[in-house]
């Protein structure tokens, strides 16, 4: 995918991540360049097992639908869902984040004030996500990313609108990170506030 243009829009530089169910880009808006206003961006694509799947575009768009309803400096911001016809594919359009993730950082080289402040950060993310009514259900150090001393929460692929109408039958537990998840996770069942609570929990400790 490296050099493909999406859409006549999105040119994709750099293969950033291979995800449990999606491929991750950096790229750039052609419309930003032409307005001298270029910046890095992220493409977010279905890999090829979850290409396998009967209802693909709906899987990517119900993660653009519950970060739309998202509004805050630690939760990573998402610009455009869209799909190539050419290609038969969709793709999230997401802020690049350049830090580096929370799993990749030494905690021993954070001082008490920088801990706190993650800390504080991430308790307060979470609170307004669970006030959107959204359960993230994979929290875990993979899934923050550091930067500039800012918490970012990211990968909202496998999250849950509680007053969405719209639900998959996707099994979140396939995709999750086991280490951070509550049994009720692991076990199959339906993710709970509870459940990112406890995973939060679980980040928090090792801080």
């Amino acid at each position: 995918m490296v050099n493909t243009l999406l859409n006549n829009r999105y040119f994709i530089t750099q293969k950033l991540d291979n995800g449990g169910f999606c491929d991750i880009y950096k790229a750039y808006d052609i419309y930003d360049e032409y307005f001298n206003n270029k910046k890095d961006i992220v493409i977010k694509m279905p890999n090829e097992e979850l290409k396998k799947k009967d209802d693909i575009q709906e899987f990517i768009y119900m993660e653009y639908k519950i970060l739309r309803k998202l509004s805050n400096d630690n939760i990573i911001k998402v610009f455009d869902f869209g799909i190539d016809n050419t290609l038969n594919i969709s793709y999230l359009v997401l802020e690049y984040l350049d830090g580096i993730l929370l799993s990749d950082i030494k905690k021993s080289s954070l001082d008490k004030k920088q801990k706190d402040e993650i800390s504080e950060s991430l308790r307060k993310a979470l609170r307004y996500i669970h006030k959107k009514n959204i359960i993230h259900a994979d929290l875990s150090p993979n899934n923050i990313m550091i930067v500039e001393n800012r918490a970012v929460i990211f990968d909202f692929g496998v999250s849950f609108d509680i007053k969405d109408t719209l639900k998959l039958d996707y099994k979140v537990n396939s995709y999750i990170n086991k280490n951070y998840s509550s049994k009720n996770i692991k076990s199959g069942k339906k993710p709970s506030f509870d459940c990112d609570k406890y995973s939060l929990s679980l980040i928090l400790d090792e801080l």
